[in-house]
This record gives structure tokens, sequence and C-alpha cells, in this order.
């Protein structure tokens, strides 16, 4: 007994000169060095097991922890405020967007002037389709720098009417920067796991290890993805054209039947009918027509067995009266 409490005394002791000399700050690190004063002691069971060192005071902002075992091996951030020395200072990104309808009478010499701008403007075309339903109507997607946005849409607005147009400009800044600041975190990451698959020691830690170097990669790939496509269009913006030909030489008219090709259609209709519904009773009949025969038979066989069985009924009731 009395070991114990000196023991415990020696213990209070130490978390008092700990407290003072290192402050609330290294909490921490005190527990870790009592842990090992305990071991020190050789107290057996009463001695805890020392809990994982904090990170040194120069320490990264991403470091690796391991506390046993391969499910716990974990990518912590140091500092809460880390950003990526690249985001420090945000450019503004924007996806600009544009649609505009436009009609001309020079249908032809329009999309000859179209299909030009976007090569001189540094773009290109993403796609295009002419189609014909009552008149000819063309679409075309372009893809311009977007310092040129501006610039070229002057340029096709001017080459025909304009029966609408409309703009969008969409800031993707934050989305931007949060997905390439994720992305830089699981790059950290897969560094870091790959640094304790080199050190791991056993086939199960190094099975778990392997399992969440896999799922950090999707990761990247899907971040990767993300950023490539937001970057492509932030820095191509999108001009939607439609042009309507108005020239009455290319109107296609809309030509109804006659009178007599109407009156025509209508006879035709009501022979077809009757023919459909001669059909359809022949072949009704051909399916029922073996059931039919069946029953006639069993009918017939009925009918002559009470018959006959009434005729015998008659003739014994006349013998017993007479």
């Amino acid at each position: 007994m009395k070991k114990y409490i000196i023991v415990l005394t020696i213990l209070v002791m130490l978390v008092s000169i700990a407290a003072c000399n290192r402050g609330a700050d290294n909490a921490e690190t005190d527990a870790f060095y009592l842990g090992e004063v305990l071991q020190s002691l050789s107290l057996g069971d009463f001695a805890p097991a020392p809990p994982a060192p904090p990170p040194p005071a120069e320490a990264p902002a991403f470091y690796a922890v391991a506390t046993g075992s391969a499910a716990n091996y974990t990518i912590m951030v140091n500092d809460p405020d880390f950003e990526p020395a690249y985001t420090t200072q945000r450019e503004r990104h924007i996806i600009q967007t544009a649609w505009t309808e436009l009609e001309t009478e020079y249908f032809d010499d329009v999309i000859s002037d179209l299909r030009q701008i976007p090569g001189v403007a540094s773009g290109y075309i993403e796609s295009e389709h002419l189609s014909r339903r009552g008149r000819r109507i063309f679409n075309m997607t372009m893809r311009i720098p977007a310092a040129r946005f501006q610039d070229v849409l002057s340029q096709v607005e001017g080459l025909a009417t304009v029966r609408s147009s409309s703009e969008q400009a969409e800031d993707v800044t934050d989305q931007f920067y949060d997905t390439d600041a994720r992305l830089q975190t699981r790059r950290i990451e897969e560094e870091r796991l790959l640094a304790l698959i080199e050190e791991a020691d056993n086939v199960h830690d190094l099975l778990e290890l392997e399992r969440r170097l896999s799922s950090t990669r999707l990761q990247i790939e899907t971040y990767t993805a993300q950023l490539t496509n937001l970057a492509g269009r932030i820095a191509y913006s999108t001009i939607f054209v439609t042009l309507f030909d108005i020239a009455e030489a290319e109107i296609i008219p809309i030509v109804g039947p006659t009178l007599g090709e109407r009156i025509g259609g209508a006879f035709g209709d009501s022979v077809d009918s009757v023919l459909t519904a001669g059909q359809n009773f022949v072949i009704f009949m051909a399916g029922i027509i073996v059931p039919l025969l069946i029953w006639g038979v069993i009918i017939f066989v009925a009918f002559k067995l009470v018959k006959r069985i009434m005729k015998k009924y008659r003739n014994r009731a006349k013998h017993t009266t007479v």
C-alpha cells in the first residue's frame, strides 16, 4: 500500500512540474512523457500505453501518423489555415456562354462567313447541323478563347439580322480552387501512403494501405477530370448560333392533297376495311371449326341417348297401365 502511495505522489509532482514548465498547449507531449516515466517504473498493467507523439515544432502542413494498425494510418492537417501557395492570390474564373438567333436572305453566304470566324479567332467549331423543316435552319456551336468572346460575338451578330440574343457569365472561381485544393491534398496523401507502404512490416497493414492508396488514386482521377473540364470551359467560351433562311425562293411549300386524292383515299380505305373484315372472319372461323365439330358430335350423341332413355321410360309406363 505504501508503495502505491509513493508512486501516486511522484505522479502528481511530475504532472505539476510538467504543467508549469510546458503550459496547456503541450498536453499531448506531457502525456507521452508521463507514459514513458510510468513504463520506466515497471508498474506493469498500471502503466497506460503511450499515445502517438505530437508533430515536431516545424512539422509540414501534412504528416503521417501511425497508431498501431494500418486502419489507423491517417494523413492529418497540422495547419488549419493551410492553403496551397498558388491559391493565395485567386484569379476570377468565369465561364462565358452566348446564344444568338439570326435570319438572312443570303443563307449560304452567311454560313460560309460563320465557318471562317472561329479559325481566325484561334478557336474551333465544336458542332454544326443543317436541317430543312419548311425552310432551312443552320445550327453551329463555336468555342472561342475567352479573351476574344465579345469581339467574336459582335462579328457573328453583324452577319445577319438578330432575332434574339442572350449571354451568361458563370463564376466558378470557388468551385475551381476547392477542387484544385482537394486534388493537391489527395496527391500529398498518395505520397505519404506510398512511404507508409515501403515501411509496412506485415501483410495485413500492407493490404489495408494498398486499399486506401487505390481509393486515393481514384479520387485523384475524379478531381483531375473535373478540373480539366472546368479549365476547358473557362479558357474557351461557347457561342451557340442558330441561322434561319428567310429567302422566299428557299421556302419549301407544304401542299395538301387535292379533292380527287382525298375521295380516292377514302374509297380505298373503305375497300381495305371490307377486305380486312372478311379476312378476320375467315381467320376466326378457321380457329373455331375444330371445337365446333367436337361439340356438335357430343351434343348429337347426348341427344340420341336422351331420346332412347325417354322412349324406354314411356314404353314401361304404358305396359304398367295396361
